[in-house]
This record gives structure tokens, sequence and C-alpha cells, in this order.
């Protein structure tokens, strides 16, 4: 009985199957690693995050006035360069005020804000260089004192 010896290219080809079978068992390359990475996961509340648009961009600026409901914004003067502001408002008071951000003819450019008693609202307006006034819109507030300097460069 005579017995054939495989030839140099099939011993070749076995020696490279068995290369190729033993790298994708075991423990993963760097290589295959880095060309296949594992699927990134992400949480639900990231990926709202990710999709939602900023509220306003730009700048938050912060505002309150005394929890004696006294009739002035602390403080009295701001400033922001010019685009997206927002004016966030603490009123800490029973006495309901809101905020508005006027140009210099007086027209009101910003958000429409509620009066509202104890708590936090916010306005926003995209402006450009400028002064403007922010003031309290409830009945003879405004002529009381509650009004503010806001000036954008």
């Amino acid at each position: 009985m005579s017995r054939t010896l495989p030839t140099a290219t099939t011993l070749a080809l076995l020696s490279t199957g068995a290369l190729m079978f033993a790298s994708g068992c075991g423990s993963a390359s760097s290589t295959n690693e880095s060309a296949n990475p594992a699927p990134a996961t992400t949480s639900v509340a990231a990926k709202k995050e990710a999709a939602a648009p900023a509220a306003t961009g730009g700048v938050t600026l912060k505002v309150t006035s005394p929890a004696s409901g006294n009739l002035q914004f602390e403080p009295k003067t701001l400033s922001a360069k010019a685009g997206n502001v927002t004016i966030e408002y603490t009123n800490p008071s029973p006495v309901p005020h809101n905020v508005a951000i006027l140009d210099a003819s007086g027209k009101e450019v910003s958000t429409e804000m509620e009066q509202f008693t104890s708590g936090n609202k916010s306005t926003s307006a995209k402006l450009a260089a400028g002064i403007y006034k922010y003031i309290c819109q409830v009945p003879g507030h405004q002529q009381a004192g509650m009004v503010g300097e806001l000036k954008v460069s």
C-alpha cells in the first residue's frame, strides 16, 4: 500500500487555515477590536439630551428681587455679548412679578413671561449691540423702580 504525501501547496493551505481559525477563537486581537469596535450603548436620557436643541444658546443672566416684595431688581445693571440672551428671574416673594426686555424705543423684544410668585421663570431674546431695559410689567412696578439696564456689546 502506497501512501501519498501531502504536497507543499496542500501543507501551506492547511497551515494558513489553521492560523486563520486560531485567530478567530479565544481573545479578540487588538486589530479585530479596532476594525470592529463594540457598539456604543447610550442611555435614553443621553439620546434625548443630544437630540434636543439648546434652549436658547448664548448667555443666561440671573436676576432676582427682594423676598420682602420691594419693587426692585437685583442687580440693576446687566451686560452680555450680542446674540441669544436669556434672563432667568427668581421671584422669592408672594408679590407677583415678571420680566420683559425692551429695546431703545420701548418695544418688548423678549419672549413673554407671565406674572408669577415664589419661583423661577425665564425670558429670552436675540439681541444686537445696544442698550436695553428689563422691566416688571405688573402695573405700577416699573414706575416704582422695578427696572434695570442691559448693556449688549
